[in-house]
């Protein structure tokens, strides 16, 4: 049978910088601070993230590395839908976080055997189990560091949470890869619509001509 462990225990969790107070509003300001700041827009219903809509921006001193995305994390929104992606990627490393989100990070390699990152990923997939961890009263439903840190998770043993984790970001990889197709599809069918289009046009054309 599993145990109650708070987040805290394992993992820091951090709400990324208030970007307000440190990015270049002047343009013909020289900094060396260049960051690719993570935008909201980047990511998808999956927790995939498009690069392309990530920004590049400039501080006007250095942003502490908490709110730099590394190896290894787990980053989720702090509104609905509170969707979140771990960092496995070398592309996904050294985002910028705004305070729309929140980063959750391994305090110790070793803690990885209380709490399995994949299982905390599958935990936090679960808009229901954050609703404690907002404040009262706020329509936005914003969640907040302090009662992530607190709040208590259903541990199971090890083997269990890893092979719970471990199918989630199995079923995470599946779905991405059947948008990517149904995308890829999508796409192949208007171009041969748009193909099929043309040749009607020019047939007609021709026998327009004709007659």
């Amino acid at each position: 049978m599993g145990t109650q462990i708070r987040i805290s225990e394992c993992y820091d969790v951090q709400s990324g910088a208030v970007l307000s107070r440190y990015l270049v509003k002047d343009s013909r300001v020289v900094t060396p601070y260049k960051y690719k700041r993570l935008s909201l827009s980047a990511i998808d219903a999956l927790g995939t993230v498009d690069d392309s809509q990530n920004e590049i921006c400039y501080a006007q001193t250095e942003i502490g590395s908490q709110s730099i995305t590394q190896d290894g994390d787990i980053v989720m929104k702090s509104m609905p839908p509170y969707t979140a992606f771990k960092v496995d990627k070398k592309e996904l490393e050294g985002l910028l976080l705004s305070s729309n989100f929140f980063v959750f990070r391994l305090k110790s390699p070793a803690l990885c055997r209380i709490f399995d990152p994949d299982y905390l990923y599958w935990v936090l997939s679960s808009p229901a189990r954050l609703e404690s961890c907002c404040m009262p009263g706020d329509r936005f439903k914003r969640l907040r560091a302090g009662k992530l840190e607190k709040l208590a998770l259903e541990a199971p043993e090890i083997e269990k949470q890893r092979l719970i984790g471990r199918l989630y970001v199995l079923r995470i990889r599946q779905l991405v890869e059947r948008q990517r197709y149904s995308q890829m599809l999508k796409g192949f069918y208007l171009e041969e619509l748009a193909a099929m289009d043309e040749l009607a046009a020019g047939g007609e054309k021709g026998g327009n001509g004709h007659e």
